[in-house]
C-alpha cells in the first residue's frame, strides 16, 4: 500500500523504515481471516483500553484487520468498558461464531462476514468470551490467524534481574529465572502453544504493542515451539537446492557461483531450510561465509537459535557485511569488534588482536558471492 505522510510519520517514530515497510508486507500478504489476535488481560483493558483502540484503528487504517478477543469469567468487564467506545469497536459473543465441538468449523464464512462489516465501517472487531483466555483463543487457532499478542499492563516477561526476556522456547529447558510476577504469563502461553503449536504468541505491553508487531527487535517476549538446527560437515546431507533458495531469498540476489558451497565446512541449517550458517575453515577461526533467514521466519527467533547452536562448537569467529545491511546492528551486539574496510564492515568475536590485520585482509581480499543487482 502507499503510506500517506501521517501514516508513515507515526511508523518513523515507532522504529526503522526498512523494518517496518518489511513486516507490512509480509502481514497485507498472509491470507488468513484477520492479521492478528490481541487478547488484552483486565486490567490492560480497564487502564489502557483508549490505548489499544488507538493502535488497532492505526492497524486498520494500514489495512491490517485485527480482532480483540476480549476473554474471561467476568464478561460483564469488557461489555462495560466497550460501552465508551461503541463508535470504534464492534462485539459479538465468541460463542455465536463456535460449532458443537467448540471450534470455528463450518462457521467461519459468518466469522468472516462479521469482521469485515466492522472494517468497512471502520471499526474494531471484538470477540467476548467467558472462557479463559487460553482456552478462547486456541478455539480461533490457526483458521482465523496464526499470531496471537497477549497484552498485559506489566508487558514482557523479565529474568530475575528485571531485564527484558526477548525470546523463550517451550520445548526447551531455559537457564533463565523469571520474576515470580511473570510465572502465570508463562503458564498462560505456554499452554497456548501445547494446544497450538504452530502460533506466533508474544507478550507485551499496550503502549508498546506496535512496537513488538514493526520491529526486528520487537518490544516484549516472544515465546515459540522451537527450531531445530541440523549441523553437518557434508554438502551432500542437504537438499542443495533448497539450500541455495534460502541463501538467494535471504539476500535478495542469485549466488554468482553455487560451487561456492564446495568451500564450506560446517552447516548449520534449521530444518524447514528457513535459516543457515554456512562456516568455512581459517587459520585464525571460523569464517561465517554466510548467515540467512528467509524473509518468513524473520522475527521469530530462528536467527537468535541459529547462532546460540553455532557459536557453541565455534568460539573464535569473523565474518563481513555489506555496509548498508539492516542486520549489522544485531551483528555489533555479538561481536567482540568490527572494522570499516572498502564498504565492508568486519566483525570478530573470539579472534586475537594480533590476528586481525591477517583476518580484515581475508574478509576484503575475498571476491562477492552474488551477483551485483543493475
Amino acid at each position: 500500500m502507499l503510506l500517506n505522510r501521517t501514516l508513515r510519520l507515526f511508523l518513523d517514530s515507532i522504529g526503522k523504515r526498512e523494518e517496518y515497510e518489511f513486516y507490512l508486507e509480509k502481514f497485507q500478504a498472509a491470507e488468513t481471516l484477520c492479521f492478528a489476535i490481541v487478547c488484552p488481560e483486565p486490567e490492560a483493558l480497564e487502564q489502557a483500553a483508549d490505548v489499544l483502540v488507538f493502535d488497532l484503528q492505526f492497524l486498520l487504517r494500514l489495512e491490517l484487520e485485527p480482532l480483540l478477543l476480549l476473554a474471561g469469567a467476568d464478561p460483564a468487564l469488557p461489555r462495560r468498558v466497550l460501552k465508551d467506545y461503541s463508535a470504534e469497536v464492534l462485539s459479538r459473543d465468541l460463542s455465536d461464531f463456535l460449532d458443537d465441538e467448540g471450534r470455528i468449523g463450518d462457521r467461519r464464512a459468518e466469522l468472516e462476514r462479521f469482521i469485515d462489516n466492522a472494517v468497512i465501517g471502520g471499526r474494531i472487531p471484538a470477540l467476548i468470551s467467558s472462557e479463559p483466555m487460553v482456552e478462547a483463543a486456541a478455539q480461533l487457532l490457526p483458521e482465523v490467524t496464526r499470531r496471537v499478542h497477549l497484552v498485559r499492563m506489566r508487558g514482557p516477561l523479565h529474568d530475575a534481574a528485571h531485564q527484558v526476556v526477548p525470546f523463550l522456547y517451550t520445548t526447551r529447558p531455559t537457564p533463565i529465572e523469571l520474576e515470580a510476577e511473570d510465572a502465570e504469563a508463562l503458564t498462560s502461553a505456554q499452554r497456548l502453544l501445547a494446544q497450538r503449536p504452530s502460533a506466533h504468541v508474544s507478550i507485551t505491553s499496550p503502549i508498546h504493542l506496535l512496537e513488538e508487531m514493526f520491529t526486528v527487535r520487537g518490544a516484549g517476549t516472544v515465546l515459540r515451539k522451537g527450531s531445530v538446527i541440523r549441523h553437518t560437515t557434508h554438502l551432500a546431507d542437504l537438499d542443495r537446492e533448497r539450500l541455495v533458495v534460502l541463501l538467494e531469498q535471504s539476500f535478495g540476489r542469485p549466488l554468482l557461483n553455487p560451487e561456492v558451497l564446495q568451500a564450506v565446512r560446517h552447516f548449520y541449517v534449521e530444518s524447514e531450510y528457513r535459516a543457515a550458517a554456512l562456516l568455512e575453515e581459517h587459520a585464525e577461526g571460523a569464517y561465517l561465509s554466510k548467515f540467512a533467514v528467509g524473509t518468513e521466519a524473520r522475527g521469530e527467533g530462528v536467527a537468535q537459535e541459529l547462532w546460540r547452536e553455532m557459536v557453541q562448537g565455534h568460539p573464535s569467529l569473523f565474518w563481513r557485511a555489506r555496509e548498508e545491511n539492516p542486520i549489522n546492528q544485531w551483528y555489533e551486539k555479538l561481536a567482540d569488534g568490527r572494522q570499516r574496510v572498502e564498504g565492508w564492515l568486519v566483525f570478530w568475536r573470539g579472534i586475537s588482536p594480533a590476528h586481525l590485520p591477517a583476518i580484515i585482509d581475508y574478509c576484503t581480499g575475498r571476491p562477492p558471492d552474488f551477483k551485483e543487482l543493475s
